[in-house]
């Protein structure tokens, strides 16, 4: 069986522990060669956590290949994805 494919949306601001957790459940044996994970920004630059950890993604939106998951880290995503469109439409793909 193929692993998925689960991306997580980083934006500015994003808690690190949000981002972290979900990275290592999905990360450790056994559970780690089920599952691909790719850091995506809307932009594909790097972004900066609240607490100030910086991370380079993988892909941008434009780039990002067909996933299986999409974890959106905090309800912060939930205002910041009110101002923006773009967001609304690649968290919905």
């Amino acid at each position: 069986m193929q692993p998925l494919t689960v991306g997580i949306f980083l934006f500015p601001d994003y808690e690190t522990l949000d981002v972290m957790g979900p990275v290592e459940l999905l990360g450790v044996p056994p559970v780690k060669d089920k599952f691909t994970l790719l850091f995506v920004t809307q932009d594909g630059e790097a972004a900066s956590s609240a607490q100030g950890v910086n991370c380079v993604p993988h892909h941008s939106f434009a780039s990002c290949p067909l996933l299986d998951v999409l974890v959106v880290p905090g309800i912060e995503m939930y205002v910041f994805s009110c101002s923006s469109p773009e967001i609304e439409r690649f968290s919905k793909y």
